[in-house]
């Protein structure tokens, strides 16, 4: 979401017949901020209210200056007092609705979104950002509603159409998406996450190469945007390009070594490339007979929210454990025939491991063992998909180091 910050003009004071001290200490506390000096803006916006603790003004400039420190549960409190000051604060209800999401808080923050709208029913930022708590609500034809009136009140705000592409995009309504993302590209052509999102809407709709230069306009905005690079590897896999997919992935890890997903990108490349898993062994060994594994199913509609190869998958029991057969060089596993790849009934099974599985919390899954896993090598394969050859599945790979 995004906050509009405003400092009050100094004719407020004048008006109040604010001390002459008080009013020095909150213009230093001003300049503090445009400064960017938080720390120093709060010490006097502080003492600007120690002169006056009715000075409503204040507290809203020092909660502002919160949110820049992301104190934003202080900040909350500091927007509280200016609105239990002044009940009319349009302003402060508004921002006390950002802290609150940026809390997680979405059902308060429209709840204060509401108010600053019924004071000041032109607000244009509140309706952006009122639809934008609703996407995260997943209340996705109310947040259309509400961007279509922030848009009316702001035809420039590049954020409203950007959080109205996001709105069409759950829907999966991928063109108008690409629609309102094009828009937001027009007012502000610097923002490398409208790329992204544009880049994902023309994936969906198989538009790869569209995709690609997407996610190269993206990264080339913000050379560490770690997302575009990975699925702009998943849009060269797609491609058949299948070393780009390793540099991008390469990339990635570079940037982020704890990537999860670019290392699982990264190694499906490779086997892609020999048709086989690469490597004699995983690079993951465990020593215990019995692990236990949990699966971490995405369940943010936020498409700028990280998503991985599996992310129509919604429980392990779409995935089957596999023992592979180990060459010189590299792994493989039996299969009945090409086509059988991405569902369990084309694979042997003699090479199939059972395994348990129970729900921890929404998404997360805890997979065990129903006996001890001889020593070998093994992969969990996504079997929910039909690709016409091996080389088109999706592994995640172990090793079992002293097994019986």
């Amino acid at each position: 979401m995004i906050l509009r910050i405003s400092l009050i003009a100094l004719l407020f004071l004048s008006l109040r017949g604010f001390a002459q001290q008080g009013q020095a200490y909150f213009d230093i506390g001003n300049s503090k901020y445009l400064e960017k000096d938080y720390q120093g803006a709060v010490e006097y916006y502080s003492k600007a209210i120690k002169l006056d603790p009715q000075f409503e003004v204040g507290y809203y400039n020092r909660g502002l200056t919160k949110i820049q420190l992301k104190d934003y549960q202080s900040a909350i409190v500091d927007f509280s007092k200016a609105i239990e000051i002044r009940p009319d604060y349009a302003e402060a209800y508004y921002s006390r609705g950002w802290s609150k999401g940026n809390l997680d808080n979405y059902k308060g923050a429209i709840t204060d979104f509401d108010k600053a709208i019924e004071i000041d029913p032109e607000y244009a930022d509140a309706y952006n950002n009122r639809g934008a708590s609703k996407n995260q609500l997943k209340d996705f034809r109310g947040a259309i509603s509400d961007l279509d009136s922030a848009i009316d009140y702001n035809p420039k705000s590049s954020s409203s159409y950007y959080n109205r592409g996001n709105s069409k995009y759950y829907l999966k309504d991928y063109q108008g998406a690409i629609e309102d993302y094009n828009k937001s590209i027009e007012i502000n052509p610097d923002y490398a996450y409208v790329y992204y999102t544009r880049g994902r809407a023309k994936d969906n709709l198989k538009n790869k190469q569209g995709a690609i230069a997407d996610y190269d306009k993206a990264i080339e905005i913000n050379p560490y945007f770690t997302d575009a690079y990975f699925d702009r590897g998943i849009a060269k896999n797609d491609t058949l390009d299948f070393k780009k997919t390793v540099e991008c992935a390469s990339r990635a890890i570079e940037i982020d070594p704890k990537n999860i997903k670019a290392y699982n990108s990264r190694g499906l490349a490779k086997d892609k490339l020999k048709s086989n898993i690469s490597g004699k062994n995983s690079k993951m060994q465990i020593i215990d007979t019995n692990p236990v594994f949990y699966f971490y199913f995405e369940t943010n509609t936020n498409p700028g929210a990280d998503d991985w190869f599996f992310a129509t998958a919604t429980s392990p029991n779409e995935f089957c454990l596999v023992k592979l057969d180990e060459k010189k060089d590299s792994r493989e596993m039996v299969v009945g025939d090409a086509n059988a790849y991405g569902s369990s009934s084309g694979i042997s099974n003699k090479i199939k491991v059972s395994f348990d599985y129970e729900e921890v919390t929404e998404g997360i899954y805890k997979v065990t063992f129903k006996q001890p896993i001889e020593k070998g090598e093994y992969c969990f394969l996504y079997a929910s998909s039909t690709p016409t050859r091996y080389s088109n599945n999706k592994v995640f790979d172990f090793g079992i180091q002293n097994g019986q």
